[in-house]
């Protein structure tokens, strides 16, 4: 899912890895290697208050 305003080649890896690195100490993402990949997402005990969450305009 696109984000507006950012392309992905717009993002410098290190900066990714250390965002991500950020947000899975703060318990809000899960980290998983699935083979050489790394696979990132939303924790779940998150997920039910993104549900909750009303979008952005």
């Amino acid at each position: 899912m696109p984000t507006p305003g950012w392309s992905t080649g717009e993002l410098d890896p290190s900066t990714v890895s250390h965002h991500l690195s950020s947000l899975e100490e703060d318990g809000l993402v899960v980290r998983e290697r699935d083979g050489p990949a790394i696979v990132n997402r939303v924790a779940p005990e998150v997920e039910p208050a993104l549900e909750r969450a009303e979008p952005a305009d």
